[in-house]
């Protein structure tokens, strides 16, 4: 079976790579080339930021090419040691294709196209929060986060699967004072209405060094601060930082779909302080058990917080309890072979 979709994610490609490919035996391609923009079947971004996004993944991604007569290959950098297969425009056009997904409304239309005159199945992929995906079009979906009505179409709702061996739970971490955040561009909106959740970072990190505050992942357009430990480039490298991290700190309350930093956080297993009320309605929100799995900081005012953090370092074992509840909670809810089984009866219904 051969599946086209975009690439935009590199972890949900990376699931892709998983199901499709390592699972399901499917040969997986991603769009290469800029020809993809200019004839209008990748459109993602393309109202807000012009070719910018379209250079980003048609061509940024895409180093050390190799030419493989009908497609390229390219090392994946997010995912050492996997490869991305591609095509151009014009030899996806020329290939006989059994699926085709598209995972951004923008994209919708051209890749619905290209099915079409393919003779391929088009599908959607859903896995941002609010996602207006095109179900008209779809003859299927693949829903990873919270749906907008009910869709018209045959769809299931699952997980994006992630390497569980990388974002391992175990103990002792190598940081126990350590406070991580892994929020990518976490520092962007400060000041901002939503930004207040940096600022209270900010607040608490500077009043209290007794702790070692640290900020993983892009500021996007905020200074770097003391804080900073960087933009990890790759998902091994985030999964380590995750590891050697005592406590999580998740004050997320923007744009979460399906989660894939909550989900890697509970899988590694740690005291995660976050929002509880923001997930209640996210596919992440099963994860929350307050005071068992995770810290709520709805609510809690910067002494609340602080005692909990002093509780934290001065008892390692409830520390280790609530990490190894957050963990197990993980593999209670969490089931990537139960999800790939219903997307592979989805696609069996789906191709006949």
């Amino acid at each position: 079976m051969k599946l086209m979709a975009d690439l935009h994610h590199a972890d949900l490609w990376e699931s892709y790579q998983l199901l499709f490919g390592d699972r399901m035996g499917w040969e997986v391609y991603a769009p290469y080339g800029l020809d993809w923009f200019t004839s209008w079947y990748w459109s993602f971004e393309r109202s807000y930021h012009g070719d910018a996004v379209a250079r980003q993944y048609l061509e940024g991604i895409w180093v050390d090419v190799v030419d493989k007569g009908d497609h390229v290959e390219a090392p994946d950098r997010t995912h050492p040691g996997r490869v991305i297969k591609g095509m151009t425009l014009e030899q996806a056009r020329a290939t006989k294709w059994d699926v085709v997904i598209a995972s951004v409304p923008d994209n919708d239309a051209g890749f619905h196209r290209l099915a079409k005159e393919t003779g391929g199945h088009f599908g959607i992929q859903m896995g941002n929060a609010g996602q207006f995906s095109d179900w008209d079009r779809a003859e299927f979906g693949l829903v990873s986060t919270n749906t907008i009505g009910t869709p018209n179409k045959p769809y299931v709702i699952y997980r994006q699967e992630f390497n569980t061996h990388d974002f391992r739970h175990e103990w002792p971490p190598e940081e126990p004072n350590s406070i991580g955040s892994f929020l990518q561009c976490f520092a962007e909106n400060k000041g901002m209405e939503r930004g207040q959740f940096y600022d209270q970072w900010e607040r608490l990190a500077a009043a209290y060094p007794e702790f070692d505050w640290k900020v993983y992942g892009a500021y996007g357009t905020a200074q770097v601060d003391q804080w900073a430990c960087g933009n990890l480039s790759t998902t091994p490298a985030v999964a380590a930082g995750m590891r050697k991290t005592g406590i999580f700190w998740h004050a997320k309350y923007w744009s979460d779909g399906y989660g894939h930093v909550i989900h890697n956080e509970f899988s590694v297993g740690r005291p995660i302080f976050a929002y509880h009320s923001y997930y209640s309605d996210k596919l992440a929100g099963a994860l929350f058990v307050p005071g068992e799995t995770m810290v709520n900081l709805d609510a809690m005012s910067d002494e609340d917080i602080v005692a909990q953090l002093r509780r934290f370092r001065d008892d390692p074992g409830e520390a280790q309890r609530m990490g190894d509840a957050a963990a197990a909670r993980f593999k209670a809810v969490v089931d990537f072979d139960e999800d790939a089984e219903k997307v592979k009866r989805l696609m069996e219904q789906v191709l006949g």
